[in-house]
């Protein structure tokens, strides 16, 4: 399975949410089994072949997550067929895949928090204006909601194979 997390500019959040999900596989010897590749990229063109923001790239280091080999890239008709999960950062960015998407792709496009039932929250803020605590707590709830799609991805896989 391959999954693909989205922002505007694909430097804060969605690069953020990369590292910490590729983590997560890496760590997970199941989720390593089905989840072989993952991916951001941004619904804008602003950041093609930049690093992520370099205040993000300092908090994931400070956290424990390396994203400094991402470069930002926009998402292409072709993610739609490529990719079997495409999570959103927020309605914006959702509503923005959907009016390129396939009608028979837009199964795979989803909100990241709408998988997470442990926050009222439905969007994930944009930090960019944000101050270092921002960039903090956008990392700590896309790591707790990159737990969540986790979950999900691998029931959707136990629901497949029964």
């Amino acid at each position: 399975m391959k999954v693909l997390f989205v922002c505007l500019g694909n430097i804060c959040r969605s690069p953020i949410a990369q590292g910490i999900f590729e983590d997560i596989v890496k760590n997970n010897p199941t989720a390593r089994s089905i989840i072989d590749f993952v991916d951001s990229a941004g619904t804008a063109n602003y950041h093609i072949g930049k690093l992520p923001d370099e205040r993000m790239r300092k908090t994931a280091i400070e956290h424990g997550f390396n994203i400094d080999h991402l470069r930002g890239r926009q998402v292409s008709v072709k993610d739609f067929e490529d990719f079997d999960y495409i999570f959103a950062m927020d309605k914006r960015n959702h509503d923005n895949l959907l009016k390129v998407c396939p009608e028979s792709q837009r199964n795979k496009v989803s909100l990241f928090l709408s998988h997470n039932t442990s926050t009222k929250l439905t969007e994930v803020p944009d930090p960019f204006h944000g101050d270092e605590q921002d960039f903090i707590d956008v990392l700590n709830l896309i790591k707790e909601g990159s737990n969540s799609i986790l979950k999900k991805i691998l029931k959707d896989a136990d629901t497949v194979a029964a």
